[in-house]
């Protein structure tokens, strides 16, 4: 007994001796830029975070001023914490090993638009349909408010109120009476946007459906409680399908600024996680159902309508727990 108990002893002294220090150093020219890691804001450049697991990381810059930077970086193990060496450099090694990953970014001015054209591209462009001038916003309140509508309860609680009435002041705002099949589209523009406070925190969902000219549809937003940030990014998107197929789209354009999320769906990452595998079958079930899909990332901050509701609902949620 003495002999095992001497040997355990050595095991535990060993233990606590051996370490390896892991951590992830973000630099950008210019510095002092926000740095949010995994959806958390950990100070400003040039920062240093630690780590704990080995994969892909993902990155963001802000500031003010400059474009945002959107990245996803692979972290790999080096050798020393290859398996079965990584029992002896965090147990057995008498000392502490460091493991540090630098990334560099150069931030740039953001982009401006040209007014008559969009030769720039998506990515320049992508923004307009959520900047709606004001006869796109008065079309969305118009169609909004038919869709809301319900006529028949309207009359059947007023028995006073008659029909023609309603359908007159309906038709001098522009808007037809509702008969359950009037807001339809059979191509849809997706916006959506997941937001956790804490990654894991409290999060919510927003999402924006526009026709193909860049009128606003429908908005969508809800408070899932506390989960992921990814997690989040999902069930907007769900969220967002079943909106698109509740007007009866067939062809679907997905915009997210979760490049994790869009090269996943597009077969370029994996889905390890077990908290996303479900979320990603329910959203590629919906996908299967459609003609024709394609899914592109989006900058955050061309993605602005869809980010303000996700953090809105965040706002209530939590608004709503306090109370």
């Amino acid at each position: 007994m003495n002999a095992i108990a001497k040997s355990l002893v050595v095991v535990l002294v060993l233990a606590a001796v051996g370490c390896v220090e892991r951590t992830i150093t973000v630099k950008s020219e210019p510095a002092a830029a926000h740095v949010y890691f995994e959806g958390k804001e950990v100070g400003l450049t040039p920062v240093t975070v630690s780590f704990v697991h080995h994969g892909t990381r993902e990155i963001m810059l802000y500031k003010r001023g400059y474009e945002k930077v959107h990245a996803l970086e692979e972290i790999k193990a080096p050798w020393f914490q290859w398996f079965p060496i990584d029992f002896f450099t965090e147990v057995l090694w008498p000392g502490t090993l460091k493991e540090e990953h630098v990334f560099e970014y150069t931030l740039a001015p953001p982009r401006k638009c040209p007014r008559r054209s969009c030769s720039s591209g998506p990515r320049c462009c992508a923004r307009r349909p959520i900047m709606s001038n004001r006869e796109s916003r008065l079309r969305r309140i118009r169609t909004l408010l038919g869709s809301y509508l319900d006529v028949d309860r309207l009359l059947g609680e007023n028995p006073s109120v008659r029909r023609e009435d309603v359908e007159q002041v309906l038709s001098d705002l522009g808007t037809a009476v509702p008969s359950g099949e009037e807001l339809r589209a059979e191509a849809v523009v997706i916006y959506s946007d997941g937001a956790s406070s804490g990654n894991p925190g409290p999060s919510g969902v927003g999402f924006v459906l526009t026709d193909e000219s860049g009128a606003v549809l429908l908005e969508g937003a809800e408070y899932i409680g506390e989960t992921t940030n990814n997690v989040a990014e999902y069930r907007a998107l769900r969220a967002a399908l079943d909106a698109a197929a509740r007007l009866g789209a067939r062809r679907v354009t997905i915009h997210a600024d979760s490049e994790l999320l869009v090269r996943q769906l597009n077969g370029q990452y994996k889905v390890k996680s077990s908290n996303i595998r479900p979320l990603y079958a329910d959203v590629r079930q919906r996908l299967d159902r459609l003609e024709e899909w394609t899914a592109s990332h989006l900058p955050r901050d061309h993605n602005e309508r869809a980010d303000a509701l996700a953090r809105q609902a965040v706002e209530d949620g939590r608004s709503g727990a306090a109370s």
